[in-house]
């Protein structure tokens, strides 16, 4: 009986030490918080900021992998437009280009679609309007993005496309559904305008 007395007033004594050592620590730590100038203040900027960076974080993680995937394929309609010149199936005269774009139609539907301007000559004819060329050049490039399976993720975008020069330099072009920039060839009443004044444009090589 007299060793487990002494037991529980160990214990009682310990809580006690333990009571009075976790108040001291708060005592501390509460001097040091009211007589730090600038201290409160600037703990609550850092969590102010941080709040801040969460924030933009969590509203742009809905944005950003569209936009990424309808850039990425923007870069794989230029490697294909490069790797026909470099191979040959498509010659560009001096000051010559061709463009080809991913499109949202009006329907909902989506598809692929281009153009050239100067002196081109496509599969060694001159360049022409013929039905499928520019599917045909995506289709066989092997950049994985075909006529059938191109489509265009951001919701906010109508068409996007590249445009090669004959100096090897590409843009990257983009229209949003405010503003579509379409312009009526033939019986083709949504054909990308790439010279439209709303158009965003971007240097990618």
């Amino acid at each position: 009986m007299h060793f487990g007395g002494t037991t529980v007033r160990n214990k009682g004594q310990n809580l006690i030490e333990y009571a009075i050592l976790l108040a001291l620590i708060v005592g501390i730590g509460a001097f040091i918080y009211m007589n730090s100038s600038g201290l409160a203040p600037s703990v609550g900027t850092v969590y102010d900021n941080a709040h801040s960076l969460l924030e933009g974080t969590v509203s742009n993680s809905s944005e950003q992998p569209q936009q990424s995937v309808d850039g990425q394929n923007a870069h794989l309609l230029a490697q294909a437009l490069k790797k026909a010149v470099d191979t040959g199936r498509i010659t560009l005269g001096d000051g010559a280009w061709v463009e080809v774009a991913v499109v949202r139609h009006t329907d909902g539907t989506f598809g692929v679609d281009g153009g050239a301007s100067g002196n081109v000559k496509i599969d060694g004819r001159k360049y022409g309007n013929y039905q499928g060329l520019w599917g045909n050049i995506i289709n066989t490039s092997g950049i994985g993005i075909t006529s059938d399976n191109a489509s265009v993720a951001n919701d906010k975008t109508q068409w996007y496309g590249v445009r090669l020069d004959s100096n090897g330099h590409a843009v990257y072009y983009e229209a949003t559904t405010d503003n579509p920039s379409f312009i009526k060839i033939g019986n083709r009443p949504e054909v990308p305008n790439f010279d439209g004044s709303d158009v965003h444009t971007e240097t990618l090589f």
